[in-house]
């Protein structure tokens, strides 16, 4: 399926805006900026309207990588392609990585005196997990870009979308439904996969549905009335309030946090789509500098959820929510500025 020439000269502000959106959503998972005023209203923001997030992430992704496959056009130049995008990502990964690296091996030293022991388990984790807890959406995007990649090729689009959804609803009962298969044959078979590989959050049972469902808008796309994606829209986040107030007041048990969820798979595709279709009044440039912002912040506000709290506990300051919320956003922006824009090109890799 190739693209006409008015299809590859196409621009999509409104990606660009969301996904700038988005750093905020990630951040406001992270800091749980409405928790000192109402707990329904901090967990309606943090597990309702702001895991639309990575799934955004994962789409554009898959819709951008396989727009360029489908204009290239040719095997050798798709496969360097592809070689490049990985490459890029995997340096992005590695570069923060290491500025973790102090900050991690502190905290495994604290847990372990064996140096060997904790330099085994990092580079574990730095495989087939993550380095740092909020990196894993590098390695997941790796993973999931490599899997879209072999079925491209093989024009199986629709064959990995139903594969992807059948993996994701395993991820499930490692995630938010963890709780549900307790006392069940499956519960240790979960438990032997979490040994090893910590979550299933991670490329293969959450990431490559989104960035298949980006793919497959990208081959397919229509044009959807506004309307009536407004109202999916509205429905979609009316389901996943649904599933998350059930999943929370039967409280059933769950692996870390409400990451993956059924009805947010609907959800992220209407948004995707309404995103994908909105004309915004903006210049080019504008949406590019957004463009630029999502990721860098995503991989950098890390360091001020480390670093704001030290300093408080230093200065013994009362840090609220909102607060920590505010001072972790602008930061994190005023740093990505400033990667973005340093005369060293190694700073510059920093953000993608």
């Amino acid at each position: 399926m190739l693209q006409t020439e008015a299809e590859s000269k196409m621009t999509f502000k409104g990606i660009d805006l969301m996904k700038f959106v988005c750093i905020f959503f990630v951040i406001c998972i992270h800091t749980d900026p409405f928790l000192n005023f109402n707990t329904d209203i901090a967990f309606i923001l943090k597990n309702i309207l702001s895991r639309v997030a990575v799934p955004f992430y994962f789409m554009a992704a898959g819709f951008f990588f396989t727009r360029k496959i489908i204009s290239i056009n040719d095997e050798k130049l798709n496969k360097k392609y592809f070689i490049k995008y990985i490459t890029k990502v995997l340096i992005v990964y590695l570069l923060w990585s290491l500025i973790f690296l102090p900050y991690d091996m502190y905290h495994l030293l604290k847990e372990s005196s064996n140096t060997l022991t904790v330099i085994g388990l990092y580079i574990k984790d730095l495989i087939f997990n993550c380095s740092h807890w909020h990196l894993w959406f590098l390695p997941a995007l790796i993973l999931a870009i490599a899997i879209l990649y072999y079925f491209l090729k093989k024009k199986k689009i629709l064959t990995l979308l139903v594969i992807s959804i059948v993996l994701y609803f395993i991820g499930l009962f490692g995630d938010s439904y963890y709780g549900i298969i307790k006392g069940t044959v499956f519960y240790p078979i979960m438990n032997t996969y979490l040994s090893i590989f910590n979550f299933t959050r991670n490329g293969l049972f959450f990431g490559i549905v989104f960035v298949t469902l980006g793919a497959y808008i990208s081959q397919n796309h229509k044009a959807m009335p506004k309307a009536k994606n407004i109202i999916l829209i509205i429905i979609g986040y009316g389901l996943l309030a649904a599933e998350a107030f059930i999943l929370r007041e039967n409280n059933i048990p769950r692996l870390y946090s409400y990451n993956m969820f059924i009805t947010l798979i609907p959800l992220a595709y209407y948004i995707f789509v309404f995103f994908l279709n909105i004309n915004l009044k903006i210049s080019d440039g504008f949406a590019k500098r957004l463009r630029g912002y999502s990721m860098g912040a995503y991989c950098s506000h890390a360091v001020f959820l480390i670093l704001i709290v030290e300093l408080f506990k230093v200065l013994q300051f009362q840090l609220n929510n909102s607060l920590y919320f505010l001072l972790v956003t602008g930061l994190s922006l005023v740093l990505v500025y400033a990667l973005k824009y340093s005369r060293l090109k190694i700073l510059r890799k920093l953000v993608l």
